[in-house]
C-alpha cells in the first residue's frame, strides 16, 4: 500500500474518451494532476477536494461516474482480495456507524480482466461476512455476481444511502474508491427528448455534447474559486438553444443568434421551459435573429468569454451518400465555413471558439472539410490541440450516423 493523495479522484469516462478527457482537460487549473489512464479510466490528483462531486459531474457531459479513491496500490498484489475487503469494510462501517439500518453495498472490478470474476464474488462474500461478524444486518446488489450497473446505484440511492466501491487498475497501480457522483441519465433525457421545440431536420446536437463544447472553452473550473462567476457564452448558430440551455444550468449567462425567425421563437420556447423546470432564477438570454455574414461587433455585449456553436451541418441524410454527393456538399460547407471563421475573425473577439463542423464517415476513416484548419491560421486564429492528429480537432459521432462533428477550438491571436 502506498502513501494515499488524499484528493485523488477517478472519472470514469463516456463512449467517446478522447472528448471526455478533454473536457476534463478544460476544467484543470494549476496544480490540478493526470495521473494516469486505462481503459475509460482516468485518475486526476486534484489541488482541492470536491466540494460538491455530484455538481460538477452535472455538468460533465463525457464523464459517467466520479469515485474518490480510499487506497492505493503497486500492481500486482497478491493479497489483493483481503486488502480490498479490509479497506471496504472499513468504509462501510464508518460511514453507516450512527445509523442501525441494514446495509446496502456493491463492488464493481474494472481492467483486472480473467481475475476479476474470482476478486468480485470473494469481495462480496468476505464483506457480508466482516458485516455480519460486526452485528450489521446486509445485502448487496451485484445481480449474478456481475459489477453495478450505473441504474442500480441510482435506483437503490447507494450515493447517499448505501455504498458502490470499486477496484479499478489504472497502468502499475490499482485503486480502491468509493462512488461519489453517478450520471443523472434521467435529467439528461428530460432535457433531450421532452423540451418542446425539437427540429430533427436541422440536427439534434445531445446536451451532453454541448456542456463537453462548453467545457473545452475553459470556462469551468474543477475549483470553484478560480473560474469566472459570470461568465457569457454566445452561440451564433443558437438552432433550438441546446448549447444556451446548457450554459444557463451551468450558470452562464447567454447570448444566441440564428438566421432563422424559427430558430429563435424555438430557442426561447425551450430556454422558458428550462427554467422553469428546473427552477432557474432569473436567467440572462439575450437572443435575436441575425445571419452570422450580418453580425456586428455592436450586435454583442462588450463581453464574451467563449463562442460556443455548432454551424449547418448539411442536408439531413437517409441513406449513406455518394463520394459524388459528400463532394458537392462538402463545396457547400466549405464557402459557408470560410465565411463563419471570416466573420469571427473580423468581429476581433479574443476568447475560446468552439465550433462543431461536418466530417463524412467513411468506412475507418472520414473525409474532412480540408481547408478549414489552413484557413484558420490564414484569419489569424491558432487551432488549439483538442488531438495529436494533423487537423488538431476531435470527432464525435455515432455508429448509424452519416455525417459526424468535427470539433475545433479556435482562439484569435
Amino acid at each position: 500500500m502506498v502513501s494515499l493523495d488524499q484528493n485523488l479522484y477517478i472519472f470514469s469516462l463516456g463512449r467517446v474518451p478522447e472528448l471526455s478527457f478533454m473536457e476534463l482537460k478544460g476544467l484543470m487549473s494549476e496544480g490540478d494532476q493526470m495521473i494516469g489512464y486505462e481503459d475509460g479510466f482516468y485518475a486526476l490528483s486534484l489541488s482541492k477536494p470536491l466540494s460538491n462531486p455530484q455538481g460538477i459531474l452535472n455538468i460533465l457531459g463525457g464523464t459517467i461516474k466520479i469515485s474518490k479513491v480510499l487506497s492505493e496500490l503497486r500492481f500486482p498484489v497478491n493479497t489483493l482480495t483481503e486488502t480490498a475487503c479490509a479497506v471496504i469494510t472499513h468504509r462501510i462501517l464508518e460511514k453507516f456507524a450512527s445509523s442501525s439500518s441494514k446495509i446496502v453495498y456493491g463492488i464493481s472490478v474494472h481492467n483486472l480482466h480473467a481475475k476479476s470474476e474470482n476478486i468480485l464474488k470473494n469481495s462480496l462474500k468476505n464483506i457480508k461476512k466482516f458485516l455480519t461478524e460486526n452485528g450489521r444486518s446486509s445485502r448487496f446488489v451485484n445481480k449474478d455476481f456481475q459489477n453495478v450497473h450505473n441504474v442500480i446505484v441510482v435506483e437503490e440511492k447507494m450515493i447517499d444511502k448505501g455504498l458502490e466501491a470499486s477496484i479499478i487498475k489504472i497502468g502499475e497501480k490499482i485503486y480502491i474508491t468509493e462512488t461519489v457522483a453517478i450520471q443523472d441519465f434521467e435529467s439528461y433525457e428530460h432535457r433531450d427528448f421532452n423540451r418542446p421545440a425539437r427540429n430533427m431536420d436541422s440536427g439534434m446536437l445531445p446536451p451532453k455534447t454541448a456542456q463537453i463544447m462548453i467545457n473545452l472553452s475553459g470556462i469551468n473550473k474543477f475549483d470553484s474559486s478560480l473560474q469566472n462567476k459570470n461568465p457569457v457564452i454566445y452561440d451564433p448558430f443558437c438552432g433550438n438553444g441546446t448549447i444556451l440551455c446548457e450554459a444557463l444550468l451551468m450558470g452562464a449567462e447567454v447570448v444566441g443568434s440564428d438566421k432563422a425567425e424559427k430558430a429563435i421563437k424555438d430557442t426561447q420556447i425551450n430556454i422558458n421551459w428550462l427554467s422553469k423546470e428546473y427552477e432557474l432564477q432569473e436567467p440572462k438570454s439575450y437572443i435575436f435573429a441575425k445571419d452570422i455574414n450580418d453580425l456586428k461587433a455592436s450586435d454583442l455585449p462588450d463581453k464574451i468569454d467563449a463562442i460556443v456553436g455548432e454551424s449547418y451541418l448539411g442536408p439531413r441524410l437517409i441513406k449513406k451518400p455518394t463520394l459524388e454527393e459528400i463532394a458537392a456538399i462538402s463545396a457547400e460547407l466549405e464557402a459557408l465555413y470560410v465565411a463563419t471563421l471570416k466573420k469571427l475573425s473580423e468581429l476581433k473577439i479574443k476568447c475560446p471558439i468552439i465550433l462543431a463542423l461536418a466530417a463524412f464517415r467513411d468506412k475507418f476513416s472520414y473525409r474532412y472539410i480540408e481547408s478549414i484548419p489552413e484557413k484558420a491560421l490564414e484569419f489569424g486564429f491558432t487551432v488549439a490541440p483538442l488531438s495529436p492528429k494533423k487537423r488538431s480537432s476531435l470527432i464525435y459521432d455515432r455508429p448509424d450516423q452519416f455525417v459526424a462533428r468535427e470539433i475545433f477550438c479556435f482562439q484569435l491571436k
